[in-house]
């Protein structure tokens, strides 16, 4: 698959955080992507369209899980997308056991865990 044919939601309820993550994605060519900055947004894209890659963000200001609680109902609706964790804070993996494909800090992710994804999971790169 080539990656301007991916579609690809980012959740993510900062907006700096926010606009690094659409330069990452704009950068390794992939040109569908939603945005959402809280669950709400997220479950209505979810429950409108059909994603092939979901990144979302763990917790959001409040230290509230959203990310986990999304892709828990987004599963529900029958959305198999490859489903990237994300979060500044290592020890937040704990809240996606069984729940996303991968896990990574931001930087991490932004640095080196998207080629890795996108070259597992859609032979990209």
């Amino acid at each position: 698959m080539k990656t301007e044919e991916l579609s690809v939601l980012l959740i993510e309820d900062d907006d700096i955080e926010m606009g690094i993550g659409l330069l990452c994605l704009g950068s390794a060519g992939i040109k569908k992507i939603d945005t959402a900055e809280n669950q709400f947004q997220a479950i209505r894209y979810i429950q409108n369209h059909k994603y092939d890659l979901i990144i979302s963000d763990t917790t959001d200001g409040n230290n509230s899980q959203f990310g986990p609680d999304v892709v828990r109902r987004a599963k529900e609706l029958g959305q198999t997308a490859v489903v990237v964790g994300i979060s500044n804070y290592k020890d937040n993996n704990k809240f996606w056991k069984g729940l996303a494909d991968y896990f990574f800090g931001k930087s991490e992710f932004y640095g080196v865990g998207l080629k890795q994804v996108l070259k597992e999971r859609f032979e990209v790169f």
